[in-house]
C-alpha cells in the first residue's frame, strides 16, 4: 500500500474517532476538544510526511511503524484530552450540585423526590436516609414526610435520600452522588450530555 494511502487511511481513522468523540461533548468543551485534537492530527501527519520524504529509501520499513506510531500518539492524546476535559465538566456538575442544596429550593426537590418514592415503592421500605444536615426538613416537611422513620448519616452523598428494607437492604438509592455517578457512567458508554440532565 502507498505511502499516501495509508496515511490518508490514518487520516480517516483518526477523523472519525475524533467526530464520534466531538459528538459527546457540550458546544463550548466541543470546540476545545476539537481544535486541539484536530491540531494534534495535523502535526502528526505533517511529522510522517516529512519522515517519509526524508528516508525515502527506508519507506518500506518506516512508514507502517511510522503511522502506527501517530495513530497511537493520536489516539493517547485524544483519551488524554477527553479524560481531563470529563474530569472538568463533572467537576463543574459537582459545584453546581453543592451550590443547589444550599438553595431553599433543594429543601422542596427533597421533599418531592421523597414523596414519589413513597409512592412508587408502595410502602415496601422500612425508613429513609438523609444527610444529617437535612434532617431538618423530615420535621418541617409535609405530613406525608414528617411521619417517615429516618436515619441521618455524616456520609457525604451531597444531598438526596436512600430507601432501605427493614433487613438495611437498599430500595432505592437516590442520593445526588449516585445520580452523578451514575450519569458519568453512562457519560463514558456513550450517553453522554444528555445522561447529566437526569442528574436533577
Amino acid at each position: 500500500m502507498k505511502v499516501e494511502k495509508k496515511l490518508a487511511l490514518f487520516t480517516q481513522i483518526t477523523m472519525q474517532e475524533v467526530e464520534e468523540k466531538r459528538l459527546q461533548l457540550k458546544k463550548e468543551i466541543d470546540e476545545a476538544f476539537t481544535g486541539a485534537v484536530e491540531e494534534a492530527v495535523r502535526t502528526a501527519e505533517k511529522q510522517a510526511r516529512e519522515r517519509v520524504r526524508m528516508e525515502e529509501y527506508k519507506i518500506d520499513r518506516a512508514t507502517n511503524k511510522e503511522i502506527i506510531e501517530a495513530i497511537t500518539a493520536a489516539k493517547r492524546s485524544l483519551v488524554e484530552k477527553r479524560e481531563m476535559l470529563m474530569d472538568a465538566l463533572f467537576q463543574d456538575v459537582t459545584d453546581d450540585l453543592r451550590a443547589f442544596i444550599q438553595k431553599p429550593e433543594y429543601q422542596d426537590w427533597l421533599v418531592r423526590e421523597i414523596q414519589a418514592a413513597q409512592e412508587k415503592s408502595q410502602g415496601v421500605f422500612a425508613y429513609v436516609q438523609v444527610m444529617a444536615r437535612d434532617a431538618c426538613v423530615l420535621h418541617e416537611g409535609s405530613d406525608g414526610i414528617s411521619s417517615l422513620t429516618a436515619e441521618y448519616t455524616d456520609e457525604d452523598f451531597l444531598g438526596g435520600f436512600r430507601l432501605f428494607s427493614a433487613n438495611r437492604n437498599i430500595i432505592d438509592d437516590q442520593t445526588l452522588l449516585y445520580r452523578l455517578n451514575e450519569a458519568r457512567r453512562e457519560f463514558i458508554f456513550g450517553a453522554g450530555i444528555s445522561s447529566l440532565e437526569a442528574v436533577l
